[in-house]
């Protein structure tokens, strides 16, 4: 009797390119995921290392405050710096030496992927908390080119499953038009953003039309929204508005304190506590005019890169109504603002771009923000408070 091998089910793939390249680094990773992140445990994964010696005595389940559901129903404790008591001095987890990999929690199965299957396809994206995934996202001007094709689902990926509904023909024709103006257009960052936020907030409704329609429609769009909408340097805002969310006191974790030693290098580098505000700025123009130049001359897709990447990881936003998508918008905004401000500041001028050093600065500040909403609540915040208008003058912090 000849026994036929069961054909796995086929899904269409959508995500950027440099996922294909994506491999973890291990020991070798400045930024480890085992360290200052909660790992939450789905229902069978919590009961088999309950009953699992050695590993037992490290899980718990979710406090009774959280929404306890099958997929987070445990976690695992975390030790007094914020890691995983799993890890071992060798690099090597515990559950994979005792258990093997198949038995790695859902959340570390799947970091630094964020995978969401659809009925029409399974859309798969990249988080830049991750040092390589930026690194990988920031590197080339391809990185973020969109691949489509169909792969057989493997059966590890066990958070590979129908999550939620797809976009509708409307809202991804919406989407891929965003996303291939910001893609295609040759102009500054800023601006594009800047057409983009003015375009969807004179919509009252999502437009109708096809994909390239709307393109086409972004594009004619641009030639209105006045070039000259930032007649003053824009230094002045960037430095009022993010610098003093540098200096608040961030949690005691382990990365929570990669954030503090980029804090630090960016503070020194700005002349420290006692340096009169208008001194703040000219350091900070001078770091912008000199080494930063030299970054963007020889990586000037690597600020896009990454809010193209934000735009596939909060893609199903763009089912929602105008006013909440450019609200997602101005919040990858401010990520971004934050990521380049810092990494102005952090800049080494080399004869060659140290990407590994930009992209450690990037995971650093992505992986802050993950950990909590309070820097970019402050800077909504004093964007609403001494500039008026949250939305269009965000523009102003990547300028």
């Amino acid at each position: 009797m000849t026994i036929q091998t069961p054909v796995k089910p086929k899904a269409t793939q959508f995500g950027p390119k440099f996922g294909t390249a994506f491999k973890c680094t291990g020991e070798a990773c400045r930024l480890s995921c085992c360290k200052g992140w909660t790992v939450s445990l789905d229902k069978d994964t919590y009961r088999l290392y309950r009953d699992t010696p050695d590993i037992a005595e490290h899980v718990q389940k979710a406090g009774k405050t959280q929404n306890r559901s099958n997929k987070a129903y445990g976690e695992i404790k975390l030790g007094s710096d914020g890691g995983c008591p799993l890890l071992t001095e060798t690099g090597l987890c515990k559950v994979q030496k005792s258990l093997g990999e198949a038995h790695l929690s859902e959340t570390c199965t799947t970091f630094p992927r964020s995978i969401t299957q659809t009925p029409k396809q399974t859309a798969v994206s990249y988080t830049p908390a991750c040092p390589e995934i930026a690194r990988l996202c920031m590197d080339t001007a391809d990185s973020m080119q969109l691949e489509h094709s169909d792969y057989a689902l493997d059966p590890k990926l066990k958070y590979a499953r129908l999550t939620s509904p797809d976009l509708s023909d409307t809202s991804q024709a919406l989407f891929g038009a965003v996303y291939n103006f910001i893609a295609l257009s040759d102009r500054a960052l800023w601006r594009d953003i800047l057409v983009v936020i003015s375009y969807l907030s004179s919509l009252d409704r999502q437009p109708t039309a096809t994909q390239e329609d709307i393109t086409q429609q972004l594009f004619a769009f641009g030639e209105h929204v006045r070039s000259d909408a930032i007649t003053t340097d824009p230094s002045i805002f960037q430095v009022r508005m993010i610098y003093p969310t540098l200096l608040q006191t961030v949690e005691l974790s382990e990365a929570a304190r990669d954030f503090r030693l980029v804090q630090e290098t960016a503070n020194m580098a700005l002349g420290g506590a006692h340096v009169p505000f208008e001194q703040k700025v000219k350091n900070f123009v001078l770091a912008r005019e000199t080494y930063w130049k030299l970054f963007c001359q020889q990586k000037p897709f690597a600020l896009k890169n990454l809010f193209l990447n934000d735009l596939i990881r909060n893609r199903l936003v763009f089912s929602q109504t105008p006013e909440q998508i450019v609200d997602r918008i101005v919040d990858f905004v401010l990520n971004l603002a934050m990521v380049r401000f810092i990494q102005i500041l952090t800049f080494q001028a080399k004869n060659t771009i140290a990407i590994d050093e930009a992209a450690f600065v990037a995971a650093s500040i992505s992986r802050k923000l993950a950990h909590s909403q309070k820097n970019r609540t402050a800077l909504k915040k004093a964007l609403q408070d001494h500039l008026g208008d949250v939305r269009s003058v965000a523009t102003l912090l990547i300028a």
